[in-house]
């Protein structure tokens, strides 16, 4: 991050100087034998006894932390697992994604900036805008951001760009357990279909508990794939306004818990509002019902991830 420099003009606070360059640049080549082993339930010493490789060697492969790996180890993982070297790496581009912020109206609720996509493998940039809305309710901050269609894409700008800075795909514990729960009964992918899967007329107290168990799985399993998509530009878009503190988030004095305690959290709910363009595709015509969708599930983040998330890099 660079320094930063502000100035009040005119009841907006116009901020001069602010770059947050994430450091959300994929590594070229990702090892997943991580998720391949916990896919299969295999523990760190089981597969040290299966490929007959030292425990110490397995644990710094698993984590990442091996700075090289032999053809004899490969051999030995690859003919264990019965994979492929495609199956074990993922080969990931080189990309980079830089915020800028350049004013936020404290009147308006306003903001506006830029998005710098770069692609150090083909040696270019795509600049985007950052413009949006914020609403404040005492610690809770919601942001709202828009995104733009574009053509040559065929989606949205911002989100298609994001899910490119994704490094692997991730098996989350509720992606697990939905992927286990329709393993067990099949019938239910219908849940998938675009039309959904629909009750019986006179459905059974088992059919309602498993229509409301796949169904709130599917919703976290949405809810954690856009949390870990938006990761990157909420957490620095909120480093540009953390600078500030308190003058944009307020006296932390002035800001209690419910018991009264002075507290310095805050919530943060950030919203990356589909353009138009991409909700007519999916049959949403009618405005309100765009902005009702757009706004039920915000993802949620916290002052403290905001410092967790800095912390580690």
């Amino acid at each position: 991050m660079t320094l930063f420099v502000t100035e009040l003009c005119k009841g907006s606070l116009r901020t001069t100087a602010i770059k947050v360059i994430t450091k959300e640049r994929s590594i070229m080549i990702q090892s997943q034998l991580k998720t391949i082993l916990d896919a299969r339930t295999i523990s760190n010493d089981e597969f040290a006894t299966m490929t007959g490789i030292d425990t110490h060697t397995i644990v710094k492969l698993i984590s990442g932390r091996a700075k090289s790996i032999s053809f004899n180890h490969l051999n030995r993982i690859t003919r264990t697992l019965n994979i492929d070297l495609n199956d074990l790496f993922l080969v990931t581009p080189d990309l980079e994604l830089e915020v800028t912020l350049q004013t936020i109206d404290e009147a308006t609720k306003l903001f506006s900036g830029t998005l710098r996509f770069i692609d150090h493998d083909q040696h270019c940039v795509t600049a985007l805008p950052l413009t949006g809305q914020y609403q404040q309710s005492g610690p809770l901050f919601t942001f709202t951001i828009n995104d733009a269609y574009d053509e040559a894409l065929e989606a949205d700008g911002i989100a298609e760009r994001l899910t490119d800075l994704q490094p692997f795909p991730v098996m989350t514990a509720t992606k697990q357990h939905l992927l286990d729960l329709l393993s067990q009964y099949p019938e239910q992918q219908a849940w998938f279909e675009p039309e959904g899967m629909p009750l019986s007329p006179n459905p059974t107290d088992t059919e309602l508990e498993r229509y409301l168990q796949v169904g709130n799985l599917i919703a976290r399993t949405q809810y954690e794939k856009l949390h870990r998509l938006l990761e990157p530009l909420v957490m620095n878009f909120l480093a540009a306004l953390y600078h500030d503190f308190p003058k944009f988030l307020g006296n932390p004095q002035d800001i209690t818990v419910p018991w009264g305690v002075p507290d310095t959290f805050h919530i943060f709910n950030f919203v990356l509002a589909e353009s138009p363009t991409s909700l007519a595709n999916n049959g949403i015509t009618k405005r309100q019902e765009q902005v009702r969708q757009q706004h039920a599930f915000p993802v949620s983040y916290t002052s403290l991830d905001v410092i967790s998330y800095f912390s580690n890099d």
